[in-house]
């Protein structure tokens, strides 16, 4: 089965972005800023955003493709 559903982060520098499969919402945090995570700056900072984003969205095109067995 493809990865459809679920959380999905990574981790850029010091930019923590969450992304929800199923939602399609994005958090974004600045972990030297805001170590507990409480404040999401996807509004804020739509590059950063953007950037981390395409590499969840690339990397979950490749994992899917090798699930479905097509490397």
């Amino acid at each position: 089965h493809q990865i459809t559903k679920g959380l999905i982060a990574v981790r850029e520098d010091e930019y923590k972005l969450i992304h929800d499969l199923k939602t399609k919402r994005s958090l974004l945090f600045n972990l030297e800023k805001d170590p507990a995570e409480q404040q999401n700056l996807i509004e804020e900072e739509p590059g950063v955003g953007s950037r981390l984003l395409s590499l969840i969205q690339e990397n979950l095109t490749i994992a899917n493709k090798k699930i479905a067995g097509g490397q």
